[in-house]
């Protein structure tokens, strides 16, 4: 048997509910008595299997410490991201998306994001240039 699926089962059992049928347990059924459902507690308490619920927040913690990560490296590597335009700045965006320079060269003069600099090219009604990453 699957060891999730066997925690999973008792899981169900220390809170009452048959886990063949989803149905709450019977008064008469031994599973139904508080002292059994505590000792299966303190049985999955000791038990190294993670349970769904557990699964689930480790995994949205590691998307956060991901994200987290990709944020960090973001701020590193384009300092100016979020702040306002210059004048002076759009200038030089036009300049050098006039002279030919992809979105991702643009992004690495000006030290903002390529998203931001694509963003900034509409707005201002011009097409930028998606070629490779350099």
């Amino acid at each position: 048997m699957d060891p999730f699926l066997a925690r999973t089962m008792v899981e169900s059992l220390s809170k009452g509910i048959n886990p063949l049928t989803g149905c709450v347990l019977p008064q008469t059924d031994s599973c139904s008595r508080e002292e059994i459902q505590e000792a299966l507690l303190e049985v999955l308490a000791h038990c190294s299997i993670e349970s769904s619920e557990q699964y689930l927040v480790r995994i949205k913690e590691e998307k956060a410490l991901v994200r987290k990560g990709k944020r960090e490296y973001s701020a590193k590597r384009y300092p100016r991201a979020g702040d306002s335009w210059t004048f002076e700045e759009e200038r030089k965006l036009l300049y050098l998306h006039r002279n030919g320079c992809n979105i991702y060269q643009i992004a690495n003069t000006l030290k903002r994001t390529p998203g931001a600099i694509a963003d900034r090219l509409k707005k201002l009604q011009c097409r930028p240039i998606y070629r490779g990453r350099r």
